[in-house]
C-alpha cells in the first residue's frame, strides 16, 4: 500500500504546473525537463578509411565541407561529424569509420604450432619475424628417460626440458608490426618481449607488449597524415 501511496503521489507531482524561478539572473524549475530536440540524422558505417574518403570526396549527401570535422578517436576509430548546430548544439555524425582486427592474443602462451601460424597471419613479415618463425621451428621438448638396473632394483631418471635444434639469433625486445590499426596506412612497429617455457603438451611461446600503449599514438599521427592527403582540405582533422 506504501508503494501505491508513493506512485500516485509521485504522479499527482508530475502533472501539477512546473513552477520557474530565478535567482541571480538564472532560471529554475522545481522539478527535472526533457528537452524536445530535432532528430538526427542515421550515421553510416564504414570499415576503411578508403570509405570514409569515397564519402567525403563525392559529398553525395551535399554537406557544408568547411563546416565537417574528421574526428581521429583512437588508432581504429574515425568519426565525420557536424560543427555545432541549432539551439541545443548538436554535432550530427554522418560517417563512423572503425576497423576490428581479430589481433594477435598478446600475453598468452600458445603452442608451438598456432604460434607459429599467429606470427605469419597478424603481423607485418620482415626479418624480425622470420627469425622468430625459424627459432619457434627449431624448438623441441627433450624427454630423456635413462634406466639403470643391477637386476635388484632399477632406478629411472627422467629430464624434461626445451632445447633448440638450431642456434639462431634473436634480439629481445623484439621489434613487430601487428595489424593493428587500418590497413591503408602502414602498420606502427612497437617493441614485444619474447618469452618460452616447457609444458606437458610441449613447448610454448608468448609474446608481451613492451610499448607502454606509444604505437597508438604513432598510429593516430598515421592517420592523421592519410586524411590530410586523401580527403577535401575544407574539412578540418581533428587527431
Amino acid at each position: 500500500m506504501a508503494d501505491l501511496t508513493a506512485e500516485f503521489v509521485n504522479r499527482i507531482v508530475e502533472l501539477s504546473p512546473i513552477d520557474m524561478e530565478v535567482i541571480e539572473g538564472r532560471y529554475y524549475a522545481d522539478r527535472k525537463l526533457f528537452p524536445v530536440v530535432p532528430p538526427v540524422v542515421e550515421e553510416m558505417n564504414v570499415a576503411t578509411l578508403t570509405g570514409l574518403g569515397d564519402y567525403l570526396n563525392a559529398n553525395p549527401d551535399q554537406l557544408e565541407l568547411d563546416s565537417l570535422v574528421a574526428h581521429v578517436r583512437g588508432h581504429n576509430d574515425v568519426q565525420v561529424r557536424s560543427r555545432l548546430t541549432g539551439d541545443w548544439n548538436q554535432r550530427y555524425l554522418f560517417l563512423h569509420a572503425f576497423h576490428e582486427p581479430k589481433g594477435y592474443p598478446f600475453g598468452k602462451y600458445l603452442a608451438i604450432e598456432d604460434f607459429i601460424i599467429n606470427m605469419q597471419t597478424h603481423f607485418v613479415q620482415d626479418a624480425a619475424t622470420a627469425a622468430i618463425v625459424r627459432l619457434a621451428g627449431n624448438l623441441v621438448q627433450e624427454a630423456n628417460v635413462t634406466c639403470s638396473d643391477d637386476g635388484m632394483t632399477q632406478t629411472v631418471t627422467a629430464r624434461t626440458g626445451i632445447a633448440r635444434v638450431a642456434e639462431v639469433s634473436v634480439p629481445n625486445p623484439v621489434e613487430l608490426a601487428p595489424f593493428r590499426t587500418f590497413l591503408e596506412i602502414d602498420q606502427p612497429v612497437s617493441k614485444f618481449v619474447l618469452r618460452l617455457k616447457k609444458s606437458d603438451a610441449g613447448p610454448m611461446a608468448a609474446l608481451f607488449d613492451a610499448d607502454g600503449g606509444c604505437w597508438t599514438l604513432e598510429a593516430i599521427r598515421r592517420i592523421r597524415n592519410w586524411l590530410r592527403a586523401n580527403i577535401p582540405e575544407q574539412v578540418t582533422i581533428l587527431a
